[in-house]
């Protein structure tokens, strides 16, 4: 006799600027909902400036309640204005009864070549759960160095 699986309570899906995990204690270091990309480029058109793109490096953390079976999640990121992009790998876990809660991390390098409202979404066994929109602030200064996150 199979049984269905009880799907779980997402219980936290956040962006953070950094997770600390010690022996199952997570700290959630900068849980952000805005990028704000200073760059500083000397000598270059505007049209040019507009089109360079940066790399922003953050981790997603998603943590489920209570549920028993086997899952499968994944996340999706979309772009201003834009379709969804392919999505991360799954990743796939189980949830034995009685067992209170399962969590994932996933660190993430994008590139942002726009600013505005782009959205991370979380996926459960295919369909979407979860939707965590951010905004990316880039300003552009004609003074020369490395990009600068905050």
């Amino acid at each position: 006799m199979t049984t269905t699986p009880e799907v779980p309570q997402l219980l936290a899906f956040l962006l953070c600027e950094d997770i600390l995990d010690q022996e199952g204690v997570v700290t959630l270091y900068r849980v952000v909902d805005t990028f704000n990309i200073s760059m500083g480029v000397s000598s270059l058109p505007p049209e040019v400036t507009s089109k360079i793109g940066v790399c922003i490096k953050f981790e997603v953390f998603v943590r489920w309640g209570p549920g028993a079976g086997e899952f499968e999640q994944y996340l999706a990121l979309v772009r201003p204005g834009q379709e969804e992009e392919s999505p991360t790998p799954p990743q796939k876990f189980s949830k034995p009864e009685g067992f209170n809660f399962q969590q994932v991390r996933y660190p993430i390098e994008m590139m942002a070549i726009e600013e505005g409202i782009y959205k991370m979404r979380l996926y459960l066994n295919g369909e979407p759960v979860a939707e965590n929109p951010f905004r990316v602030n880039i300003t552009v200064t004609a003074e020369p160095g490395t990009p600068k996150q905050s």
